[in-house]
């Protein structure tokens, strides 16, 4: 367990909320990471850290840090609870056992075995299952999950295979933003190849190219489920198809 004085042996300052629990900050030449932390009560109890990136809201972080009462958290898998309204419009936390996060290591590595990270987020952002390697890219890349006021950046997994382009991920996919997977779609040749799109639920599309700078929309496999469109159609029914809830 993490201790007030762990704290304050490995920062500057650290203050004591109304709330209980405790602020601090790492002050870093192009950014400052700002923490709030709510530290069990023995060893056997949780510790939730929220970071957030220039951003210093202590209402809000002591709002993600009480998302988790009535919710048991995971050593092994993460954690999803939904939140009330908020002003940067995200829709859930996840909390992220010790496993899924490096925060404190190297600072208090003996401590740290209890620390959850509470990563606030809109639901199209992780599918709750992710590994802990999927976890940690998506939270620093895609999702950029520490910057509070960021725009959506759903999970979008893309399976391509463009002859016309040599371009091909095999039977895998790959995590991508939404700019990369308009492009490829953009790439197709009429009868070459298709882009195949997860969102964060699972759900399956596949673009094929058509004559006449038109693409046929193909939903869950099914053939019979094709719609023809326009890149510019086709981009804004790919992405309500990204963040839908």
């Amino acid at each position: 367990m993490i201790t007030k004085q762990d704290l304050e042996r490995n920062f500057g300052e650290v203050a004591l909320l109304d709330d209980g629990s405790f602020k601090f900050e790492d002050r870093l030449p192009g950014a400052t990471y700002f923490y709030h932390a709510r530290l069990g009560a023995d060893a056997s109890s949780h510790d939730l850290l929220t970071v957030s990136i220039d951003v210093e809201d202590d209402e809000f972080s002591s709002r993600l840090l009480r998302a988790s009462l009535g919710f048991s958290l995971s050593f092994d898998a993460l954690t999803p609870a939904p939140i009330a309204n908020n002003k940067y419009g995200f829709e859930q936390v996840i909390f992220a056992p010790p496993s899924y996060h490096k925060f404190m290591k190297g600072r208090l590595d003996s401590e740290r075995s209890n620390l959850f990270l509470c990563v606030p987020c809109f639901v199209s952002e992780f599918s709750g299952d992710e590994s802990v390697d999927e976890f940690e890219f998506m939270r620093r890349s895609s999702a950029d999950a520490l910057k509070w006021n960021r725009t959506i950046r759903p999970k979008i997994s893309m399976r391509v295979d463009n002859p016309s382009t040599g371009v091909s991920i095999g039977s895998g996919y790959a995590l991508v933003s939404f700019d990369e997977l308009v492009y490829e779609v953009s790439r197709l040749k009429s009868g070459q190849g298709f882009v195949e799109v997860l969102n964060f639920r699972g759900t399956v599309r596949d673009v094929v190219a058509q004559p006449d700078d038109v693409f046929a929309l193909i939903r869950d496999r099914d053939d019979s489920r094709v719609e023809l469109l326009a890149l510019t159609e086709l981009r804004s029914q790919l992405w309500e198809f990204v963040i839908q809830a």
